[in-house]
């Protein structure tokens, strides 16, 4: 069965979507690949995942909110081992750095 006319097959729609983002990467600052919260949580483990979570990709550089500057401060020891384990993992978001912030206190 052919598929709608319409229909972009995944790979074709992701590669389209990588090409924009390296000509305007703010243009989709908020947006977050499905599989990169899944990815986190793998690499940090659940713990962890449940006090630091990523929120936002600008450009290069993953936005990590965690629940408090104690959180902030162990993970930035780590962000090297992170950073490997990211590229490893999603290399097509090319993540070349990684800020931590706490959360704001409504």
């Amino acid at each position: 069965m052919k598929p709608p006319h319409d229909f972009e097959p995944l790979n074709i729609l992701l590669s389209q979507w990588l090409n924009r983002r390296e000509q305007n990467p703010k243009q989709d600052a908020h947006f977050l690949p499905q599989n990169l919260s899944a990815v986190w949580a793998h690499i940090v483990g659940q713990t962890v995942a449940r006090y630091a979570h990523p929120v936002q990709l600008v450009g290069h550089t993953l936005g990590v909110e965690v629940s408090s500057e104690a959180w902030s401060q162990a993970l930035i020891e780590q962000r090297p081992f992170l950073l490997h384990q990211l590229k490893a993992q999603l290399p097509q978001l090319s993540i070349r750095d990684i800020q931590f912030f706490a959360q704001s206190r409504s």
